[in-house]
C-alpha cells in the first residue's frame, strides 16, 4: 500500500474527524466506482488476442477514471481539493497504516488534556445506522474491485502484447494510492464498522499487490 499518501491525510483527522459530505452522498458515490468497475471487468472479460488493444485502451481510461472519481471523493470527505491525495515527504517511511489508523481513531474517541483544560470525546460524524450503510457500499466496492483485478491480472498475458502493459501498470499504482487513501479516510469516520471494512481493505491490497506484479514484474 502507498502509506505516506494514507497517512498524510488521516493525519487532518488527529483532532477530530468531521465529514465533510453526507452519508447518502458518500454512498451514492462509492457505489458510482463500483458500478464504473463492474463495467470495466465486463470490458476486460472480454479481452481476446484479436481485441487486446481496443479493449485494454478502454480498461486503461476507466482505470483513469475510476482514480480521479476518488480523487474527488478524497476532497468531498475532507473538504479540500484533490490535491490532497498527494504523499508528503515526512511520511514517506510510515510502514504501518493499520496501526497509524487505530492511533488516530484513539485520538478522537478518547479526552485529552490541552493547556489542563478536558476536550469533549470527539462524536462521530454519521449514526450509527449510516456508518452501516456506508461500510455495506465499500464492501461491494471492495468485492466488484477484487473481481476487476482478477480479470486485469488474468488478461496481463494477452496485454502484453501491446504497448499498454506499462500504462496499465501505472496507474494501478496510482489507483492502489487513491484507494488506500480514500479508504483508511473513511474508515476513521465510522467506528461502528471499521473492524469489518479494514479486513476487507485488507484483502483488497493484496488483490493489489498481485496485480502489480502481473504489470511490474520487476519492482
Amino acid at each position: 500500500m502507498r502509506f505516506a499518501q494514507t497517512t498524510t491525510f488521516l493525519l487532518a483527522f488527529a483532532a477530530g474527524a468531521h465529514a465533510k459530505i453526507s452519508a447518502d452522498a458518500l454512498v451514492a458515490s462509492i457505489n458510482n466506482i463500483t458500478q464504473l468497475s463492474a463495467q470495466t471487468n465486463d470490458i476486460a472479460t472480454n479481452i481476446r488476442f484479436t481485441n487486446a488493444f481496443r479493449l485494454g485502451s478502454q480498461v486503461l481510461n476507466n482505470f483513469r477514471k475510476i482514480v480521479q472519481i476518488v480523487k474527488d471523493d478524497i476532497a468531498a470527505v475532507s473538504g479540500s481539493d484533490s490535491s490532497a491525495s498527494e504523499a508528503r515527504p515526512e511520511f514517506l517511511n510510515v510502514t504501518n497504516v493499520q496501526e497509524c489508523t487505530s492511533g488516530i481513531q484513539k485520538m478522537n474517541k478518547t479526552s485529552a488534556q490541552v493547556n489542563g483544560v478536558e476536550k469533549r470525546q470527539a462524536v462521530p460524524p454519521y449514526t450509527e445506522t449510516n456508518q452501516q450503510l456506508i461500510c455495506d457500499a465499500l464492501a461491494t466496492f471492495v468485492q466488484v474491485h477484487i473481481a476487476l483485478l482478477s480479470t486485469v491480472i488474468g488478461k496481463s498475458g494477452l496485454l502484453s502484447y501491446t504497448p499498454l502493459t506499462a500504462p496499465i501498470g501505472a496507474v494501478l499504482r496510482t489507483l492502489e494510492g487513491v484507494v488506500d487513501t480514500l479508504a483508511f479516510a473513511i474508515i476513521a469516520l465510522i467506528p461502528f464498522c471499521a473492524d469489518d471494512t479494514q479486513q476487507r481493505i485488507d484483502s483488497l491490497d493484496q488483490k493489489f499487490q498481485e496485480a502489480k506484479a502481473a504489470y511490474n514484474p520487476f519492482d
